[in-house]
């Protein structure tokens, strides 16, 4: 090889270096200039070749519908004729005109793919910024989150995350996290526990919106550990573990292992045990205090068409307890 030739393959592979170089810095670039965040930790404000944007997560137009969309600052100005120095100075916006405003998706080609992760993350409801792409990864990344008998977590996890993720942490810890920790075909190694519900969920899924999930394993946590502490008398505490136990028994008779069950089927007769299980516990003869937390444990159901049966069949119960019927 020639003196000159020896020259241009190294000048080439200088070159396709330089190329390379920029590519990637052109790939990461908005990720580069971030120069804002919210509470939430999700990115605020961004320059894109030096304009700068702001993505506005419905916290200054509050739309009806939940949108992410953006602006540029220099639009800002022009339309409203207030300058806007940098991110912290959004505190003093108050309105945005619509004409300004702008989809997300029309920034996809523009932005890294970590912004764009964000944006999806935000737009499925997201109140918290996560960076874990998987379920597994989620869960793994916070064990005391995940453990057992945690049902507490669940509500939390929905606002942080939005349903969409949600659900599919939950098919994860489930499977993964609660179903390894106590091998069981029929669920009876997890009865006197919130487990429970979650084992039950594994048989016949039903969802974050299913009764077993929403209000079984939700509602767990309230009575088992709450509820209890703040019962006055004997016969509450004991009220607490009997319905406790009740109920969980009723659901493990009625759906047996193996039986499939429609969603509707399972919310039906769950809820349909709660007069008998609350009355055959002594619901009826407990002293008003008690009564009132166990009112104000489920303050906020209190005006679903399950939980107005429920209060209505309770009442008929501790109507025929009374010693003249």
């Amino acid at each position: 090889m020639s003196f000159l030739e020896y020259s241009g393959s190294v000048l080439r592979l200088c070159l396709l270096a330089f190329i390379g170089l920029v590519l990637n810095i052109k790939t990461v670039s908005a990720a580069e200039y971030v120069d804002g965040r919210d509470k939430h930790g999700f990115v605020k404000c961004f320059d894109i070749n030096n304009e700068k944007y702001v993505l506005d997560w419905d916290d200054i137009t509050k739309s009806q519908s939940k949108s992410a969309r953006y602006f540029k600052i220099k639009d800002y100005e022009m339309v409203h004729g207030q300058r806007i120095k940098n991110c912290s100075d959004l505190k003093y916006i108050s309105d945005i005109s619509s004409e300004i405003l702008h989809s997300v998706d029309q920034l996809n080609e523009e932005i890294s793919t970590d912004l764009q992760f964000e944006i999806e993350q935000i737009k499925n409801g997201a109140h918290t910024r996560r960076v874990e792409k998987t379920a597994e990864e989620y869960v793994r990344n916070r064990p005391l989150t995940f453990k057992v008998d945690s049902p507490e977590m669940l509500s939390q996890l929905r606002l942080d995350v939005g349903d969409a993720f949600a659900a599919q942490v939950m098919t994860y810890f489930i499977d993964h996290v609660i179903l390894k920790s106590k091998p069981s075909n029929d669920c009876s190694a997890f009865v006197g526990t919130c487990d429970f519900y979650l084992c039950q969920e594994s048989k016949n899924p039903c969802g974050l919106d299913g009764y077993n999930m929403s209000y079984g394993y939700k509602y767990c946590s309230l009575s088992k550990f709450k509820l209890l502490g703040r019962m006055s008398t004997t016969s509450g505490r004991n009220w607490v573990g009997d319905t406790f136990m009740c109920l969980q028994g009723r659901s493990f008779n009625d759906f047996k292992v193996g039986g499939k069950y429609s969603c509707k089927t399972i919310k039906e007769k769950s809820f349909d045990s709660h007069p008998d299980c609350y009355a055959d516990a002594g619901f009826c003869s407990l002293g008003g205090y008690d009564k009132l937390q166990i009112f104000d444990t489920v303050k906020a159901e209190i005006l679903s068409v399950q939980t107005i049966k429920q209060g209505f069949d309770l009442f008929k119960n501790c109507i025929e307890e009374l010693p003249f019927f």
